[in-house]
């Protein structure tokens, strides 16, 4: 296993200092797979981080990977996605714009500009995610630190193991897609904001069934916003396309991730040979 070679390697820890000079712990790892076994687990889920809808293959990916689940819901998801992309631009993108004032600008990146000027939830939740001085820097970057810990103490009340969770809103869509649905990065940003330990698996692909669903009004719903309709028009004809989800676990729970992450693997290999 690669992590073997890399957690509580000496050598790596002297090429990189700032890695944990921890290994891998082989009998966390098989106490998990013990727990399991015999039920002891308490693995919580949810379909959508409160911000963008995703479609009903990542709903499915979820789904499949267990049926006795308990359903986590994203604490305060507006502010949440405020935090998220106020700490990516605390500075007013400055460092971003100097880092690519040199490069060509993307005829996508212009559109995704004009877009933002379009009125919708994701789109206002990110307008106003902005900060003007060093104070709003240090006021945002305490209320991360408070949500860290709310978030935290939430799946520490509700005596959570893990969570489930679609490891991004769709499917890979078409590059000329990218612009319009930026704001979906925030699924996945979300707990690398929290600094928690996440493994990304495999579970599927998309069925000409996931496609006729995301296509039909009545079983998912655009409900008039126009961003949901991009994703629709963008994820639509997706069948064979990979499906993922998400392994989250609270900080230095690295060996958690990985036990779920090999029992569902082979779960799913069984199911498939069957």
């Amino acid at each position: 296993m690669l992590l073997n070679h890399v957690l509580g390697n000496v050598e790596y820890h002297k090429i990189v200092p700032k890695s944990v000079p921890l290994p891998l712990d082989h009998q966390k790892l098989e106490n998990f797979e013990q727990r399991w076994k015999a039920k002891e687990l308490r693995i919580g889920y949810n379909f959508d981080d409160g911000f963008i809808k995703p479609v009903p293959a990542c709903v499915r990916a979820v789904e499949r990977c267990d049926k006795e689940l308990i359903y986590f819901p994203i604490p305060e998801p507006e502010k949440a996605a405020s935090l998220f992309f106020k700490n990516i631009l605390c500075d007013g993108g400055a460092y971003l714009n100097k880092t690519f004032s040199e490069n060509p600008v993307d005829p996508f990146l212009k559109r995704f500009a004009l877009l933002l000027k379009t009125f919708s939830a994701p789109n206002w939740q990110l307008l106003c995610a902005y900060v003007r001085t060093t104070n709003d820097v240090r006021q945002s970057q305490e209320q991360l630190d408070n949500y860290v810990l709310k978030f935290t103490e939430l799946m520490m009340t509700a005596g959570l193991d893990l969570l489930i969770v679609p490891a991004f809103a769709f499917p890979a869509i078409p590059y000329n897609s990218c612009s319009d649905l930026s704001t979906a990065a925030f699924e996945t940003g979300l707990y690398n904001m929290l600094d928690y330990s996440v493994g990304c698996l495999p579970v599927g692909k998309v069925t000409a069934d996931d496609d006729k669903t995301l296509a039909d009004e009545t079983q998912w719903a655009t409900d008039w916003n126009p961003l949901f309709k991009k994703i629709r028009a963008a994820a639509g004809n997706s069948k064979g396309l990979p499906i993922n989800v998400q392994i989250v676990g609270l900080p230095f729970e690295d060996e958690k991730c990985l036990a779920l992450m090999r029992i569902l693997e082979k779960r799913i290999d069984d199911c498939q040979l069957e």
